[in-house]
């Protein structure tokens, strides 16, 4: 099994850039179809610091300050009926669809 190096697998991306299939690369650089695959849909990116992949993730620190605050006493059992509270109009619908669902 052959290593792809950093060049194969841009040579990969612009081929398929251009042609638009896994086969057609396939058959223009001799690597299978699958290996192709894995190499443009970014399964299997390039090792190199410079290729575009990595390029594309930026690492951002974790700030907490970015975080909302809120308060998880909301979500104590005895409050859950709260989390959905309907307008008559709105209880009026459900119950029409309640007497659908029976027939």
């Amino acid at each position: 099994m052959t290593k792809l190096t950093d060049q194969d697998v841009e040579k990969i991306r612009q081929l398929y850039a251009e042609i638009g299939t896994y086969a057609g690369v396939s058959r223009q650089t001799g690597f299978a179809a699958s290996t192709v695959k894995k190499y443009v849909t970014g399964i299997a990116p390039a090792k190199s610091k410079n290729s575009r992949a990595e390029e594309a993730v930026q690492e951002v620190p974790f700030d907490a300050s970015l975080l909302k605050s809120f308060d998880p006493s909301e979500f104590i059992k005895e409050n859950w009926n709260m989390m959905c509270v309907l307008t008559e109009n709105e209880i009026a619908k459900v119950k029409e669809l309640w007497k659908e669902i029976r027939t």
